[in-house]
């Protein structure tokens, strides 16, 4: 029974060490902070952990989904909406109305995840009399338009609001050309 047991561990431990390489080199065999085990990564470095590892581009097999890998791409193609709105002259002459004399669309745009975002804050702030740059502010760190309106036009229906805004940004964005 000694025998066996001695010849079992000397087995296991054989294999163990056989895969080792191939363990490490894809991520596996690390301790709690995704750090070889008994090392400590200098400040900045990115250990050679592979979701540090520059992009490739290749899509991602169903090894690298496995081992916990993401797909990445050189360029995602994404743009926010000051990017579309200079695409986009027809939008801008069509919304400038909107905005006080001399303003830049394409400053005021910037920040804004998608250009109908943009286009629906532009037509609550005309409609409520909001300032522009409060809803802004508010809409680009996280908050939603309807939840802006709600705070800042407390006496307003914010979601009938929100409504007429995004559907007059959806006819403006039809009608030029620029929501497709």
């Amino acid at each position: 029974m000694k025998n066996l047991c001695s010849l079992l561990f000397a087995f296991t431990t054989l294999l163990f060490w056989s895969n080792a390489p191939a363990l490490a080199q894809r991520g596996q065999g690390r301790g709690s902070a995704g750090h070889s085990v008994g090392s400590r990564p200098s400040v900045g470095s990115d250990s050679g952990h592979p979701r540090n590892a520059p992009s490739t581009d290749r899509p991602a097999s169903n090894s690298d989904r496995a081992a916990g890998r993401r797909e990445t791409k050189p360029d995602s193609g994404q743009r926010d909406a000051s990017e579309h709105l200079a695409q986009s002259p027809k939008l801008s002459s069509k919304i400038k109305g909107i905005f006080p004399a001399g303003t830049d669309l394409t400053q005021a745009a910037q920040g804004f995840k998608s250009l109908g975002d943009f286009v629906a804050a532009a037509h609550t702030s005309h409609n409520l009399n909001i300032p522009f740059s409060t809803l802004k502010t508010r809409m680009v760190n996280g908050q939603k338009l309807g939840d802006a309106i709600h705070e800042l036009k407390p006496d307003a229906d914010h979601r009938a609001e929100e409504r007429k805004a995004r559907e007059q940004a959806r006819k403006d964005l039809q009608e030029t050309g620029a929501g497709t």
